[in-house]
């Protein structure tokens, strides 16, 4: 069996880390936790987006574009 199988799966388990460390930071006044996972983050992020990336060959999710900047 490919290992591209599991591809889907480890992108929805990404999403779901992901998810579940941004509500608990969201609900902690502590910038010390924060900053804490701050690494964590940002790296479920790079995962998420490398993985649908790989899945889709659609780039726009390697990066973030901001409409709002002048």
């Amino acid at each position: 069996m490919s290992n591209f199988h599991y591809l889907p799966l480890a992108v929805k388990n990404t999403s779901i880390s992901l998810e579940d460390i941004l509500y608990e930071l969201k609900n902690t006044n502590s910038w010390e936790y924060k900053y804490i996972y701050f690494e964590r983050i940002s790296s479920l992020f790079r995962q998420m987006g490398i993985g649908e990336f790989l899945l889709t060959d659609d780039s726009t999710k390697l990066h973030f574009k901001n409409t709002n900047v002048k």
